[in-house]
């Protein structure tokens, strides 16, 4: 029983000590709670992290949704398929016919678009209207 509960108060203090904290589902901004129910409405939240003022969001299929403090996505993570409706229709659209048979696994929005992590883990770059850039390997 020590070995298991020393690590996990480490691990408590850590996030206390960054200021991390637990909050619910409705302390998040109200754009990151549409944005969940727009493009996720089957699985519940698991877990909403606060950590200056960012939201790190897990759902019960282990999709991690970070989320800014105004509400907007960051980055998405998962072993499952994202769903691609949240690109713009050129970046969607690319993927459709150029990786039909890759599944989008992470999606993380830069400054001047997105970067599109497939399961090959090939990273495809977009810019912030879907129209593509580049591709990357790993």
């Amino acid at each position: 029983m020590k070995k298991v509960f020393v690590p996990f108060c480490f691990v408590a203090m850590a996030a206390f000590a960054c200021g991390a904290s637990s909050t619910t589902l409705s302390e998040l901004p109200s754009t990151a709670q549409v944005f969940l129910k727009e493009y996720f409405p089957d699985f519940a939240v698991s877990f909403v992290e606060n950590d200056d003022d960012e939201y790190e969001v897990t759902l019960s299929n282990n999709i991690k949704i970070d989320f800014d403090k105004r509400g907007r996505w960051k980055s998405i993570s998962a072993n499952v398929s994202l769903p691609l409706e949240i690109l713009p229709v050129q970046a969607r659209e690319y993927l459709e016919a150029n990786y039909p048979n890759q599944i989008v696994v992470e999606i993380d929005r830069e400054g001047s678009g997105y970067e599109v992590t497939l399961q090959n883990r090939l990273d495809v770059h977009f810019a912030q209207d879907g129209s593509f850039l580049r591709v990357d390997s790993d």
